[in-house]
């Protein structure tokens, strides 16, 4: 196969999409081992656009490095997703301040919003469509962000909400409805309070929503190291 080397972005992007997506989906877990051969067999890509891509999952915290083992799906402990919730909190809370301020200038965003939590509802039939759900709760908690207009906080954002995504597809797997129902119950919390423009109510729900979710996450590592228990 032809190495078409640095000069080729689009094939470092295809790469990088392709790699991206397996990993948001579920298909790579955390701890999944990426082979840069494996990867050039599985896409037909050659080497150096997969290694580029890989480097640039690392920068965004999907892959890491292991020293003498090579590269894998980025793992979690526990105190990773602490640190990571205390950032949501305070960019989330902070955004469903902005956001009951200037929704009235952005009456398409809470029509998105509704939009958005009538499918996620919808998608609670299918108990194992792990990525739809996931992909609602990706819209719903970025049309919010969107609202408070700062650009680099949104792009913090995207970059946080995918790793967590990647963990929540993982849990799913091992406990299929796992969260699902009670985030839709607390999204419609929040959206109602959005409704209602009450920054109060609306930070309240998203505080608990946030508490809740983090809390039964770290039921899937062990009280003590705090490492991910893998089921086998």
């Amino acid at each position: 196969m032809e190495d078409l080397g640095f000069d080729h972005p689009s094939l470092i992007d295809r790469a990088y999409q392709e790699i991206r997506k397996s990993i948001l989906v579920g298909d790579m877990p955390p701890g999944h081992k990426l082979v840069v051969n494996d990867l050039v067999e599985q896409w037909k890509i050659s080497a150096t656009p997969i290694k580029q891509a890989l480097n640039r999952l690392v920068s965004e915290e999907l892959v890491e490095v292991v020293p003498r083992r090579g590269m894998r799906v980025k793992t979690y402990d526990a105190q990773d997703l602490v640190d990571t919730f205390e950032i949501r909190l305070l960019y989330e809370t902070h955004c469903c301040k902005m956001a009951v301020k200037k929704i009235d200038d952005h009456p398409e965003v809470e029509e998105e919003l509704d939009d958005v939590m009538r499918k996620s509802a919808l998608s609670l039939a299918d108990e194992c469509n792990y990525t739809a759900h996931y992909h609602f709760d990706e819209q719903f908690h970025m049309l919010l962000v969107s609202l408070s207009g700062n650009r680099k906080m949104i792009r913090d954002f995207e970059r946080l909400h995918a790793n967590i995504i990647t963990f929540g597809i993982y849990a799913s797997r091992q406990s299929p409805l796992w969260r699902q129902r009670e985030t839709v119950e607390e999204h419609t919390r929040i959206l109602d309070a959005l409704h209602q423009r009450s920054q109060k109510d609306m930070v309240a729900a998203m505080r608990t929503h946030l508490d809740n979710t983090v809390k039964d996450m770290l039921t899937f590592f062990h009280p003590k190291s705090g490492r991910l228990i893998v089921q086998k």
